[in-house]
């Protein structure tokens, strides 16, 4: 995405580098911008977010692959998280999301982004481990997590079917 934008001539290389004001602009009205029907507020605080994740230094890569990567996977979020964005009301509830990681395999690039994404945008992330295996530090820094420990360590296991619970109408008092 980055480099289709220097090729376009919609942004420079080193302009995120530089944290100039008019990047996010700019990348707001370049045809990159797949988030373009989007309310105005919600398109800056994602860009916003795509620019502070590149900032932060949590994810461990440096320069263009720093860079192309958070606009590639950050520009290509999910269409339901979208929409959680959209209803998000950060002055009630927060949304959660809870990762059951079972496997062997390490979380890729794209799940490390959009999950340090989604930190920075407001959600309560928990990533249950019951293996002890690593996930996010493959490409995730240890300042942007905190880890816990139990010492007993669980192996062979499946993800449960989780039902979440619907949200009633019922607005008394134990609703």
């Amino acid at each position: 995405v980055l480099k289709e934008a220097v090729a376009e001539g919609v942004l420079k290389e080193t302009d995120f580098y530089r944290q100039e004001k008019d990047v996010i602009e700019k990348l707001k009205a370049s045809p990159l911008n797949r988030y373009s029907y989007l309310p105005d507020r919600l398109q800056d605080l994602i860009l916003y977010k795509l620019q502070e994740a590149a900032d932060s230094g949590y994810i461990k890569l440096q320069g263009d692959d720093l860079m192309c990567s958070i606009l590639h996977y950050g520009l290509g979020l999910d269409k339901g998280l979208l929409k959680i964005l959209q209803r998000f009301d950060f002055t009630k509830q927060i949304p959660k999301l809870v990762y059951i990681d079972v496997v062997e395999a390490t979380f890729t690039l794209e799940e490390c982004i959009h999950t340090v994404l989604c930190n920075l945008l407001g959600f309560d992330i928990l990533i249950y481990t019951p293996t002890g295996y690593k996930n996010l530090e493959t490409f995730v820094d240890s300042r942007a997590f905190e880890e816990h420990t139990m010492n007993e360590f669980l192996y062979n296991m499946e993800v449960p079917k989780l039902k979440i619970p619907s949200e009633d109408k019922n607005s008394g008092f134990f609703g």
